[in-house]
């Protein structure tokens, strides 16, 4: 899901066929939230905002209010000098503070991701597009010692019930 606040185009990263307008969708989004607080709702690629409408700012209102929202984040490496507000890494590289504090303050709702892609190769192999991982231990290794266990293990074994 793609987060929208008002009414847009399709950002032009978008393909294939889409709606003329994307409609706003947050009023509809906390509907769902706080239909069944039991429901943990997880909403992928915290990391990445093409519409451009995803804030530091407005996560950290969902997450105040909606108890069970879960952000897994999905870093991506900075491309041609462009970096979305919910990336933890800024233009140069390095590790956002405004981010790190967002996660930080709810460090218990948000699982580490990655984004991989998989392709056949001329072979028939299946093979991973590359630097699929890169930028997930990129932020693995820049978090403190106490979010790093909390994101990479704590989290994603309390989400699912794991053992």
């Amino acid at each position: 899901m793609q987060v929208l606040e008002r009414d847009a185009g399709p950002p032009k990263v978008f393909r294939g066929e889409n709606p003329p307008l994307l409609h706003a969708n947050i009023a509809a989004f906390e509907r769902l939230l706080a239909h069944d607080r039991r429901a943990r709702i997880v909403l992928a690629n915290f990391g990445e905002d093409p519409t451009g409408q995803f804030s530091l700012a407005l996560a950290r209102r969902l997450l105040a209010a909606h108890p069970n929202l879960y952000l897994i984040v999905t870093p991506l490496p900075v491309r041609d000098g462009e970096s979305f507000e919910t990336s933890p890494f800024n233009t140069g590289g390095n590790l956002r503070r405004e981010w790190l504090q967002l996660v930080a303050d709810f460090p218990d709702r948000f699982p580490l991701g990655s984004l991989s892609f998989h392709a056949a190769a001329p072979n028939g192999q299946r093979r991973a597009a590359p630097d699929a991982v890169g930028p997930a231990r990129k932020l693995i290794a820049a978090l403190p010692a106490d979010l790093r266990h909390r994101l990479t293990v704590d989290t994603a074994l309390a989400l699912y019930g794991l053992r």
